[in-house]
């Protein structure tokens, strides 16, 4: 039972002046921020994540319901996680790559990231914005972000106990070195997997470990 009319002098609504009561009879259920995605499982390893970067406005599913996280991330669509991350803040006007044109959707949001140093093209004056972040492009992403934000980036991993760490490419071993020293990339099955496809469920666990280790939130 709840009061719905209180009298108007009182300065408390409720308190001792309450002229009618209606009974309501409710039937509760607990949702967790993953319940609206269909495709995401109460018991999928990745759930935590989701739920973490859904609620802090990170990462957000489709129109149709779902979260995808088997689905591979684009090089624009995980700098425009960053740039949401940031604030959304302005593009600089001064950056250029050749496949990006200023009408483009993520224009705005590669300019941004190249002119913080977070990213960088390719030696044919290209960005690649629709190719897949791999593993190794992740770390590194994130590791200058992180200088960025001016994170203690000084926590070393050795990668030795990766079967495959000599797949990572050379100028992505620091980053990868940082991201396991740091607690942010733990691999599977004793494997690396540097050149594989970021996919979302992926990106969504790295990121809430790199916020949470760092207290970024």
């Amino acid at each position: 039972a709840f009061p719905i009319t209180v009298s108007d002098k009182d300065p408390y609504p409720g308190q001792g002046k309450v002229d009618n009561y209606q009974m309501v009879n409710c039937d509760w259920e607990l949702l967790t921020p993953h319940d609206c995605f269909s495709d995401v499982m109460d018991y999928a390893w990745y759930v935590s994540a989701v739920d973490y970067v859904a609620v802090h406005g990170i990462m957000s599913g489709n129109t149709n319901g779902t979260f995808a996280p088997e689905k591979a991330l684009t090089r624009a669509e995980l700098v425009t996680l960053l740039w949401s991350k940031e604030g959304k803040p302005e593009a600089a006007s001064d950056v250029s790559f050749n496949d990006v044109a200023d009408s483009d959707w993520f224009a705005a949001k590669v300019k941004w990231a190249a002119a913080a140093g977070i990213v960088s093209g390719y030696t044919d004056g290209s960005f690649k914005p629709n190719k897949q972040v791999s593993r190794q492009e992740l770390a590194q992403m994130i590791f200058a972000y992180a200088k960025y934000k001016n994170v203690d980036v000084s926590a070393s991993g050795s990668l030795a106990g990766f079967s495959d760490s000599n797949a990572a490419g050379g100028w992505a071993r620091p980053a990868l070195q940082w991201a396991v020293g740091a607690g942010i990339l733990s691999g599977s099955n004793g494997r690396l997997m540097p050149t594989s496809s970021a996919k979302r469920c992926e990106v969504a666990s790295m990121f809430m470990r790199f916020v949470e280790n760092f207290k970024l939130g």
